[in-house]
């Protein structure tokens, strides 16, 4: 139930009658396994693997060359081939088949109608250009007087037809906001001088031109959505077939499927690679600001994204200021009254926002790879299709964040070591201060990343947590708990702030950050940053603890032994965590050498189990249930 609504949640509502019906196929599904259960005659052994698909091959070779494939030739599916009893799921693979018959036919028909209105802007641009050849470049200017826009608030240039190729309904917004000189998104303003008739339709034909190759790449997109989206429902129904039936079909027939022609993504690849080079053929002056300004919208639409380039400078300029802070740690000090210990007390705030930081940086570069690759993570997470927060969004988030940090450590650094702003004992207020502002950069109203998304985060993180009481366990909430299992160290260093700023007792005096202001907030930086025998050991345990209990609640909703040995996987990492936060050294019969003789002992057994499971089950590079242990050689590849 819960992929059939993110099926149609994610269906084009135009094309939804032309997607899999999985809800049928579903529900087929369970009718022939109910006819099949109540034959009394007794069932012949299930076939092999390997004769599975050697009758696919055989079935296949039986369809006539030159005439659309039949049902049950698509996929080398042949009546009774699988099931031996009298009542067998043929009826069920017949239906299968004509919904991959259906989508194949659609995707075809797009893909043409596609390919048609392709060719025609090729000729459309290619003819442009041939004429505008022989005629003087189009003069541009920014007076406003000049700018008669169709419609109020939009551009002449991007201003969308009155009959467009837009057959899916859905139209292209362009950002761009008339009258504001000097903006990036700033229209394409009409020349000043008088034009002749050959170069003004000239221009309203390149205005064409370029609607359409918008139009046709959204399109495109849509297409391609369409076709993974079809594959993931069918990947869907053949793994509940072999959970019903214990017959691995969708080995044999994932690959058939995969080579299908509604799958086929790198003919829509050569299409959207075709677009892309006529673009900057749209304007004869592509050395024109204006329209450079222009073109990096279509850019970005077509895939491009924000400038990697700007990105890749302030990432460089980023990495040679903290090489320079790196350098002033460790040039001598010249402030009388600087403490080595105090300063290093201090670190914990500076380090917990740096990594957060390099969370964001992380978190967004794995987004960039999924939308090159055009992966639909959202769809995969169960989020919001409308949702507008991409890589970009990350990383502009990332980099104030960063600068914070850059500043205020930097303003640490130079006052405590070189008290350039005079000699005082308040340089812990630079940690409370950015501390401050990452609270507040985090809370702060977004208009992409907005509340109720970072809401969704934080309800996740509850869903996590509370998961040793029971609850369905989500994939991204699988990925929260493994998220956490990493950011161990960041975690821990809020027990370090809490015992810098709140102190080791709970007093009502303690409880005022301010109150450490005005009595030597250094010496009590410098005495309450120890180790905390209990609550260090408790941060490490937990995230593992939530992992657990998620393993477990996934193999009692599931039954599947595999999330069994998950669940050992996180238990390993919990008895490391217990073996070397108790002192074992101080129990009887426990000596020192032989405490550590336990921690490598735990140490190399955890590890060795979570290699396995990570190798065998999360990436799967090795199968443990074949004699054949070197590897998948496509994935390592």
């Amino acid at each position: 139930m819960k992929f059939e609504k993110q099926l149609r949640r994610y269906a084009i509502a135009e094309w939804a009658d032309n997607y899999i019906d999985y809800r049928r196929l579903k529900k087929a599904l369970a009718r022939s396994v109910h006819r099949s259960r109540r034959v009394s005659s007794a069932h012949a052994p299930s076939p092999s693997l390997e004769d599975m698909m050697r009758r696919s091959r055989e079935y296949s070779m039986g369809a006539v060359p030159g005439l659309p494939p039949q049902p049950h030739q698509i996929l080398g599916i042949s009546p009774s081939s699988f099931v031996n009893s009298e009542t067998s799921l043929d009826e069920w693979y017949q239906l299968l088949e004509l919904q991959i018959r259906k989508v194949n036919i659609f995707f075809e028909l797009q893909y043409h109608d596609l390919e048609s209105q392709v060719i025609e802007t090729e000729k459309l641009v290619h003819s442009i250009e041939s004429s505008s050849s022989s005629e003087s470049s189009i003069g541009i200017t920014t007076d406003p007087q000049y700018y008669h826009p169709a419609h109020p608030g939009q551009s002449p240039v991007y201003a969308q037809e009155e009959q467009n190729n837009n057959h899916n309904g859905r139209q292209i917004e362009y950002p761009y906001t008339p009258y504001e000189e000097g903006n990036l998104q700033a229209p394409l303003i009409r020349e000043r001088r008088h034009r002749s008739p050959e170069e003004t339709r000239n221009a309203q034909m390149m205005m064409r031109a370029e609607n359409t190759i918008a139009n046709l790449t959204e399109r495109i997109d849509l297409l391609r959505s369409y076709s993974r989206l079809n594959h993931l429902a069918v990947a869907k129904i053949l793994k509940k077939h072999d959970k019903v039936t214990r017959i691995g079909l969708s080995q044999v027939l994932m690959p058939e499927v995969s080579s299908q022609p509604f799958y086929d993504l790198g003919r829509l690849d050569a299409l959207d690679s075709r677009l892309k080079h006529l673009l900057p053929c749209t304007n004869p002056s592509e050395a024109d600001q204006q329209f450079l300004k222009r073109l990096r919208y279509f850019r970005e639409h077509m895939g491009g994204g924000h400038s990697k380039v700007l990105r890749g400078f302030y990432i460089g300029v980023s990495v040679m200021l903290m090489i320079d802070l790196v350098v002033l740690i460790c040039i001598p000090h010249t402030n009388p009254n600087f403490d080595e210990e105090a300063f290093f007390a201090s670190l914990t705030t500076f380090r917990f926002v740096f990594m957060s930081s390099l969370a964001l940086w992380s978190a967004g570069w794995a987004m960039s790879i999924l939308e090159t690759y055009s992966v639909n993570y959202l769809f995969l997470l169960d989020c919001d299709p409308n949702i507008e927060v991409r890589s970009d969004t990350l990383f502009n988030i990332a980099a104030l964040h960063t600068s914070l940090f850059i500043l205020f450590f930097g303003l640490y650094v130079v006052d405590y070591k070189f008290a350039i702003f005079g000699y005082h004992g308040y340089y812990v207020v630079y940690p409370a201060v950015l501390l401050f502002f990452w609270l507040v950069s985090m809370l702060w109203p977004h208009d992409i990343f907005r509340l109720r998304y970072r809401k969704g985060i934080v309800m996740s993180l509850w869903r996590t947590v509370k998961a040793p009481f029971g609850g369905s366990v989500t994939f991204a909430d699988n990925i929260t708990g493994d998220v956490l299992t990493s950011a161990v160290k960041p975690l821990q260093v809020i027990v370090y702030q809490w015992r810098l700023y709140l102190g080791r007792s709970l007093s009502i005096q303690d409880l005022a950050i301010a109150f450490f202001f005005f009595s030597s907030p250094m010496d009590i930086a410098r005495s309450k940053t120890e180790n905390h025998p209990i609550l260090i050991p408790l941060i490490a345990f937990l995230p593992y603890w939530f992992r657990m209990m998620q393993c477990l609640n996934r193999w009692w909703e599931t039954g599947e032994t595999r999330h069994l040995w998950n669940f050992g996987k996180y238990s390993c990492g919990n008895i490391m965590v217990v073996v070397t936060a108790l002192p074992l050294s101080d129990f009887p019969f426990f000596s020192v050498y032989t405490e550590r003789l336990v921690w490598v002992f735990v140490y190399c057994l955890s590890s060795m189990y979570m290699y396995c499971w990570d190798v065998g089950m999360d990436w799967g590079i090795v199968s443990f249930s074949t004699t054949d242990h070197t590897g998948n050689i496509t994935i390592i590849m």
